[in-house]
Parts: C-alpha cells; structure tokens; sequence
C-alpha cells in the first residue's frame, strides 16, 4: 500500500517549495499566512540590501535544502549583516516574529490532526540578543524564560487548525506530516506557518500510538 508518492514528498526536499505550497492551499487569510522570507543562492545578493529590502532584521536563517539530517533542521537568529559573513548560500532568510515563545506543533496522520505546544525562541530585543543558535539553546535557562508562562498559553482552536491541515493535505496531496505555527504577538489573532515536516518523530505527539 502507498500512503504517499514519492512526487508529493519531493516538495519537502527545498523550503521554498515546501512553504510556497500554503500559498497555492487558499488557506492564507487575514488571521493565517507565512513571513516573510527569501533565498539568498549568492553572496553578492546576501550583502546587496535593495534584493531583499522588504525582510527586516532580526532574520531566522535556515538551510536551503531539507533531507532529514539533523544539520538541515539548524538554524540561526541573525540582528545584523555582520553576522552573514559567515554564512554560506544557499540559504533562507524567514523574518523572525516575536510569539511569546511559544510554537504549535501541528501532527497529520490522514483526517487525524494533533496539536501541542511547545516552547520556542523567547520574545527579544536586538540589544539583549545578537546571534543566537536556536539549536543549542538551553531552554531550562531562566534568563531566557524568566518573564514567560509558555504552558498558561491558549491552544489554537481545533477547527482552526482541522481546515489548516486539510487545506495542506489537499495541495501537497500527502497524509504524514506536520507543521508549525506561531501567533504574532503584535497583531495577536494572526498565525504564521513556519515549517513543515515530512513523516515527523510522532513519538513526542500526546497518544500518538492510538487514533480515534
């Protein structure tokens, strides 16, 4: 039996196709979309302003390309150009977006949806954080939480996220997945999608070896 073609996983191999596909979904809407984001495939275009004026620092960079290594799941807070110099093209720059960090976990097995929260990168100013590596940051560290009560968060209404995942599962044509989601902080009942993941670790979905 095959639950999904390997054509509509290919999707998930680059993260600019892999997050275009919400757009092509018709589920973005006054209170649902992605940020702002762009693919750097040059250093010449990193360090040129006017190619990617409308993205604001602070920016989130990832990898390009996703093929399931841990490296491809990396990603760095970045305040400034300075702290490109480093960085190797191709990459994608996603504006970072304050959300009380807070992200919502999203998990899809066919028509079964499954939300959880979880906490992320803290809401910050560009003078308390320079460059940060999300993947190494200890996220018991009370300087970073000290203000935060990510468990007192209000989940994202059921039927909220039901349409969402149907309207994906719709365009992408596939049924193992899941993605996440933030609330701006500033505009408060808006949501961003961030990512999306194929086939994800279902081990950390509540009751993820019973389905209703």
């Amino acid at each position: 039996m095959i639950i999904d073609s390997t054509d509509a996983i290919e999707v998930f191999h680059n993260r600019i196709s892999m997050l275009h596909v919400v757009l092509e979904s018709k589920i973005v809407s006054e209170t649902f979309g992605i940020p702002e984001q762009i693919v750097i495939y040059d250093k010449k275009t990193l360090f040129d302003d006017q190619e990617w004026e409308f993205l604001k620092f602070p920016v989130i960079v990832k990898l390009l390309v996703t093929d399931g290594s841990a490296k491809s799941h990396k990603m760095a807070l970045v305040f400034n150009h300075n702290k490109l110099n480093k960085l190797k093209p191709p990459i994608f720059l996603q504006a970072f977006v304050n959300h009380d960090g807070v992200i919502f976990k999203v998990y899809v097995v066919g028509e079964c949806v499954k939300c959880v929260k979880r906490k992320s990168l803290p809401d910050v100013s560009e003078e308390k954080l320079k460059s940060l590596q999300v993947s190494n940051l200890d996220k018991n560290e009370d300087r970073f939480y000290e203000v935060m009560v990510w468990h007192d968060t209000q989940m994202l209404p059921q039927r909220f996220i039901i349409d969402i995942a149907r309207g994906l599962r719709k365009v992408m044509n596939l049924n193992l997945f899941n993605f996440d989601v933030i609330r701006d902080t500033k505009k408060g009942n808006h949501n961003l999608l961030v990512d999306i993941i194929y086939f994800p670790e279902y081990a950390k979905m509540p009751c993820y070896e019973h389905f209703d």
